[in-house]
């Protein structure tokens, strides 16, 4: 069962720019074309492998990622925190 998020964190999460927070941690973020990609924090890479969707793009409403190298690295600022 999904626990509901308080509407404190989910405004938090609706305002947040994850690039921003990745680079903040030592995360390079690069753009190509409409979407910003990453190198995967939870395995080596040498290629970004992490894409960035931003809130336009994402289901959610919020910036998301997933990564396509290791597929374990996927979800909003939270789950990238952690």
């Amino acid at each position: 069962m999904a626990t509901s998020l308080s509407p404190h964190v989910t405004d938090l999460l609706d305002r947040v720019d994850l690039p921003s927070l990745l680079m903040a941690n030592n995360v390079a973020v690069s753009w190509r074309g409409t979407h910003a990609w990453a190198s995967c924090w939870l395995h080596p890479d040498s290629n970004p492998s992490v894409q960035l969707n931003d809130p336009v793009r994402s289901t959610k409403g919020r910036w998301t990622y997933y990564c396509f190298g290791c597929a374990e690295a996927r979800g909003d600022a939270l789950n990238a925190i952690k």
